[in-house]
C-alpha cells in the first residue's frame, strides 16, 4: 500500500475516535472557563493577601535588621 494512503487512513481514524460532539465541547469550554474564572480570583486573593502581609512585615522585619547592622563585620 502506499504510505499516503496508509497516512490518510489513520488520521480518518484517529479524527473518529477522538471527535466529540459540539455540545460536548460547549460542555468542557464552559467548565474550563469557569475553571479559570475561579483560578483567577484565587490567585488574585492571595496576591492581596501576600501584598498586606509583606507591608506588615517590611517594618518588622527593617526594625530588627537594623541594629544588626552596626555589630562586627566578618
Amino acid at each position: 500500500m502506499n504510505e499516503q494512503v496508509i497516512d490518510r487512513s489513520l488520521m480518518r481514524a484517529c479524527q473518529g475516535a477522538l471527535e466529540m460532539s459540539a455540545e460536548r465541547e460547549g460542555d468542557l469550554w464552559s467548565q474550563f472557563c469557569a475553571r479559570r474564572d475561579a483560578e483567577s480570583a484565587a490567585w488574585a486573593a492571595f496576591a492581596a493577601s501576600m501584598m498586606l502581609l509583606s507591608a506588615g512585615l517590611r517594618p518588622a522585619i527593617r526594625s530588627c535588621a537594623w541594629p544588626a547592622s552596626f555589630g562586627p563585620r566578618q
